[in-house]
């Protein structure tokens, strides 16, 4: 179980609101209070630290703990209250662990897409004035080359290999570059109180800022409020076929609100999160191991068209490289799950498209698709050949229809 400091909404209709309201206790009140956040409702749920070269797991008590500390490191380092803290990380569990931390102290959070430009960066850092900002360290150097345009920046947070004095950038006089741990150490060390900097629901969460893929970064406000409710309507969606034996790779930029809010959403349930990495996805983008999803084994996974239109290219490929027999059997396969013959659909997901689920892990069960509509080939073609998708386009009673058809299909 893990309880993380930050607004929780009773408007919403999610079914399990009332064991919330009871593990909360007299803390809340009619509408919604600034009390602490539950992610996880299952006391045995694990998220996992997860990359292509080591897998690490920790239960969401531990991650309490890591969160909880990390906000006293801030504490620590003098970031007053509604400070603003940039995220310009790749997706991470130290992406989300520092999202966290904040919010548990009333400080909002500015996302930027790390493939941003050094243009780019900086707006994201100027127009919020930022003063810290949570990178990686292979992005120190565009970092410092920007931070001398920015000058309300004190702190520059960044995990990954520790920098050596000379392996980067000179920085301004008035900005401290501390790693992560170091932070975490110092968190520990803390005797601070956060107590009485709990958010409200109509604080400011979050500024989530654009690719800028269509020109310059736009910067989008939340409060905290209208990501609880977002959640909330997530959950009440999903939460009947999701649970916390789930498990669901993470790996799409969480400065996309997408994943961000239903990352949340997952860990809200209690799901177990593995992060990835674009380039290290499938077993083609690798040698001598395993590609995520492969390692991994999701039963979720979330994704943008052009992923999946990826994923549809990739099966077609491999079929059309196989033997005239083999070519055969999958395209006959595919024509009787399309028209779902009972006996033989069964027998040809365990047959024909038994080594098509081996290759994304063997336990998909389910596909998030948003940001763009999914065409209708594909959507068609992946309910055949590999799990149920469910479009987030969709409007919310419609999507819970096809997701509820389904899924009652599928079990």
């Amino acid at each position: 179980m893990l309880w993380v400091g930050a607004t929780f909404c009773t408007h919403t209709m999610n079914p399990r609101m009332s064991e919330v309201k009871r593990k909360i206790g007299p803390t809340m009140n009619s509408a919604h209070t600034s009390a602490f956040f539950l992610l996880g409702l299952g006391s045995g749920s694990r998220i996992c630290f997860y990359s292509h070269t080591v897998s690490r797991y920790i239960t969401y008590t531990q991650l309490l703990s890591r969160v909880q500390t990390i906000a006293a490191g801030l504490l620590e380092l003098g970031l007053n209250k509604g400070e603003m803290v940039n995220i310009f990380s790749q997706t991470s569990a130290n992406w989300q662990i520092v999202s966290l931390a904040c919010a548990s102290l009333s400080n909002p959070v500015a996302t930027a897409y790390d493939n941003l430009g050094e243009e780019g960066l900086e707006k994201s850092l100027n127009e919020p004035d930022c003063v810290g900002l949570f990178t990686n360290s292979h992005s120190i150097q565009k970092v410092c080359r920007v931070l001398a345009r920015t000058p309300t920046i004190r702190y520059v947070i960044y995990d990954g290999k520790p920098l050596l004095p000379s392996s980067s950038s000179p920085l301004p006089l008035n900005v401290r570059l501390i790693h992560l741990d170091e932070l975490f150490d110092l968190g520990k060390q803390s005797t601070l109180d956060a107590h009485d900097r709990r958010p409200s629901p109509s604080d400011l969460a979050c500024i989530m800022y654009t690719s800028g893929s269509t020109g310059e970064p736009k910067g989008v406000m939340m409060t905290h409020a209208n990501i609880v409710a977002s959640i909330g309507s997530i959950s009440t969606i999903l939460s009947h076929h999701i649970t916390p034996s789930d498990t669901c790779l993470s790996y799409l930029p969480l400065a996309h609100v997408l994943e961000y809010i239903v990352e949340m959403a997952l860990l809200f349930v209690g799901v177990t999160l593995g992060y990835g990495q674009v380039k290290t996805l499938t077993d083609a983008n690798v040698r001598n191991c395993k590609g995520d999803i492969a390692e991994f084994r999701p039963s979720i996974l979330i994704g943008v068209p052009v992923v999946w239109e990826t994923i549809r290219k990739g099966i077609i490929a491999k079929v059309n490289a196989s033997s005239f027999f083999s070519r055969a059997a999958f395209w006959s396969a595919v024509e009787i799950r399309t028209r779902e013959i009972p006996l033989l659909s069964w027998i040809v997901d365990r047959v024909v498209l038994e080594n098509i689920h081996a290759a994304t892990g063997g336990r998909l069960r389910a596909g998030i698709s948003g940001g763009a509509a999914l065409s209708v080939e594909t959507q068609k073609f992946l309910d055949c050949v590999l799990m149920p998708m469910l479009q987030g386009k969709f409007p919310s009673f419609r999507a819970y229809i096809m997701f509820n058809a389904f899924m009652q299909d599928m079990e």
